[in-house]
C-alpha cells in the first residue's frame, strides 16, 4: 500500500496594489469620493504588503498621516512582522465640503474594523488592535496630469456629515 504525500499548503499570494478607478478621472465630488475609497484600499495594501512605493507616490509630502503610515509599514516589514488581515470594511463615503481656498476636497470615510493582529514571521502575536467603528476625514487634492493625492487625514469621533 502506497501513501500519497500530504499536499503542501500553497503560499499566500502577494497582494497587488489597487488600481485607480474610472470615477477618479474627474476632479469633482464623485471623483473625490472614489479617490477616498481608493486611498483606503491603498492603505490596506501598504500595511499588509509593506510595499510603500504606491502609497508614497499618492501622498502629499506634507501629509503627516501619510508619512506615519509609510514609516509604520516599513517598520513592520523590516522587523520581520506582518499584519494579519486588517479586517477593515468601508461602510460609507461622502463629501463633507470642497475647500475652495486650497482646492481640496474633504471626504468622510466611515468604516468597521474587526480588530487585527500583528504577528512575527514565526506566527507569534506581537500586537493587537481593537475592533470597532470609526470615521476618517480625508483631505484630497487633484493635480491635472498627476491625479489625486492624499493631503491629510484625521480620525473623527463621530460623523460630521
Amino acid at each position: 500500500m502506497t501513501h500519497s504525500p500530504e499536499p503542501s499548503p500553497e503560499p499566500t499570494p502577494a497582494p497587488s496594489p489597487p488600481q485607480p478607478t474610472a470615477a477618479m478621472q474627474i476632479a469633482d465630488p464623485a471623483g473625490a469620493e472614489a479617490a477616498a475609497a481608493y486611498f483606503i484600499e491603498l492603505f490596506l495594501y501598504t500595511m499588509e504588503s509593506g510595499d510603500t512605493g504606491p502609497w508614497d507616490r499618492a501622498s502629499d509630502p506634507a501629509c503627516d498621516f501619510c508619512r506615519a503610515s509609510s514609516e509604520e509599514a516599513t517598520s513592520i516589514r523590516t522587523s520581520d512582522q506582518r499584519y494579519v488581515d486588517l479586517g477593515l470594511t468601508v461602510t460609507d463615503v461622502g463629501l463633507i465640503r470642497f475647500e475652495d481656498a486650497v482646492g481640496t476636497f474633504l471626504v468622510e470615510v466611515a468604516y468597521d474594523s474587526r480588530g487585527v493582529e500583528i504577528r512575527s514571521e514565526q506566527g507569534e502575536v506581537v500586537d493587537t488592535r481593537a475592533e470597532g467603528s470609526a470615521f476618517l476625514a480625508l483631505e484630497i487634492g487633484y493635480l491635472p496630469g498627476d491625479g489625486w493625492h492624499l493631503v491629510g487625514a484625521q480620525r473623527l469621533s463621530e460623523s460630521v456629515r
